[in-house]
């Protein structure tokens, strides 16, 4: 990346460090980009309208691009919640709000059926500040009231391209470096490493790391009043790195044992975030309305099965003698399914120079009842937008709402090591964003 877009990109990944909880809706991943796509809950973005849903979702929708382009988003979003469990009926979510930005550019290539572009922005995030009393675990140990913090965030900044092949066709590519920041910070219950499992720690970790991803798609105008999309995003494989510490001290205590309790590590995390492929189409049912459908398939079965924490150097000769070394491995079981999301939208234009739309969009749950905790609470299943553009003489101003309504899951009995912790839990979760943007043609 060249300074600028370097740039551009860190101030989208600080800015959106304090609204990870709020980024996500209908699963993990953003529903739209831009305020046009929220406004339409996401429902023709495999057809690429703008430079920013096109380098996000279907570069083939650059074609469409006639002139040089610049677009800009801000997008203020917020999220609310509570949990309970057996020893705190009021637990909730906290500070969960911030500022999204977003940006494109796009141009023609002289005498070429050629456009390129690139952008910043950020895919999803989900996480939160959620204040509750600890349960009692092995041995009666709990850490009381404390701010439980589980983040991840992925932000990227892509170039891409389309090409017109015909009249009808377009084809597209694009690159993007994925930034992903992993944060937690909690008393965390040990699930895979012997002979600790099921014992509970204070532990802080942050880790931070780039990938690659890759986005293709093809449009094609079937008629005057029909057109069609098709994309597919790659996989991504992400090591991140950084540091861990913590104090297992009350634990230990509560095995009658004495010793110190605190430790640091080197860690190192391994996320890998899904392919995708969509589908979606724009039909033009009279001179003033255009209505359109879309559907996604994530594959987070594959994705999220578990996640892969590995803590080295460990500085605590106690937990070192126990585990039988300086490093611990652990496996956190995910196991979350693959989500089909189905979106409808409608634009209606109002006069010669604006545009009312609204959307919905619905995608099943991804997260098993058995592995939920309120750090991985993806589990917004309604999503609905309403907003409006205004065309002006050399550019366009839009603005929408989206709305994610309140989700609530319990857990019956969890499958996660422990004493029962999260066993008769209840999460709610709801999310809204207020999206403004602004595009130039010169």
């Amino acid at each position: 990346m060249t300074v600028l877009p370097r740039l551009c990109f860190l101030a989208a990944v600080c800015a959106v460090v304090p609204a990870s909880a709020s980024a996500q809706s209908v699963g993990v991943f953003r529903t739209a980009t831009g305020a046009r796509a929220a406004a339409l809950a996401g429902a023709d973005l495999t057809l690429g309208t703008t430079p920013l849903e096109a380098l996000t979702f279907n570069p083939a929708g650059l074609t469409e691009v006639e002139t040089r382009t610049l677009g800009l988003t801000l997008s203020a979003a917020s999220a609310n919640g509570d949990f309970s469990n057996r020893v705190d009926p009021a637990g909730g979510l906290e500070g969960a709000r911030g500022l999204i930005p977003e940006g494109a550019v796009a141009w023609r290539l002289k005498g070429r059926p050629v456009v390129v572009g690139a952008a910043f922005g950020v895919d999803g995030a989900i996480g939160g500040d959620w204040v509750y009393r600890d349960a009692p675990g092995v041995a009666g140990a709990t850490y009381g009231v404390q701010t439980n913090r589980s983040a991840i965030r992925v932000a990227r900044a892509s170039v891409g391209a389309g090409v017109r092949l015909s009249e009808v066709v377009s084809v597209g590519a694009a690159i993007a470096a994925l930034r992903n920041d992993n944060e937690l910070v909690a008393p965390y219950i040990f699930q895979s490493q012997a002979p600790v499992v099921g014992l509970k720690t204070l532990l802080s970790v942050e880790t931070g790391g780039w990938g690659l991803s890759g986005t293709a798609g093809i449009t094609a105008r079937v008629s005057e009043t029909v057109m069609v999309g098709a994309s597919y995003r790659t996989p991504t494989a992400v090591t991140t790195t950084g540091g861990a510490s913590g104090d297992i001290g009350t634990q230990l205590s509560s095995l009658g044992l004495v010793a110190p309790g605190a430790f640091t590590y080197s860690a190192r995390v391994a996320n890998r975030f899904p392919q995708q492929a969509s589908v979606s189409s724009r039909v033009r049912v009279s001179p003033r309305l255009q209505v359109m459908g879309q559907v996604d398939w994530w594959d987070w079965s594959r994705a999220f099965s578990e996640l892969a924490i590995t803590l080295e150097n460990g500085s605590n000769g106690v937990i070192n003698s126990v585990v039988g070394g300086s490093t611990i491995v652990e496996r956190v079981p995910l196991r979350w399914r693959d989500q089909v999301v189905r979106r409808l939208g409608a634009e209606y234009a109002w006069g010669q120079a604006v545009r009312l739309r609204g959307g919905y969009a619905y995608g099943g749950h991804v997260v098993p009842d058995d592995t939920l905790t309120p750090m991985t609470a993806a589990i917004i299943t309604h999503t609905a937008g309403v907003g409006l553009g205004v065309d002006l003489a050399s550019g366009t101003v839009d603005v929408a709402l989206q709305v994610s309504p309140s989700a609530t899951r319990s857990v019956t009995r969890s499958r996660l090591a422990g004493s029962g912790e999260y066993d008769g839990t209840t999460t709610r979760v709801g999310l809204r964003a207020l999206s403004l943007s602004w595009s130039r043609r010169f």
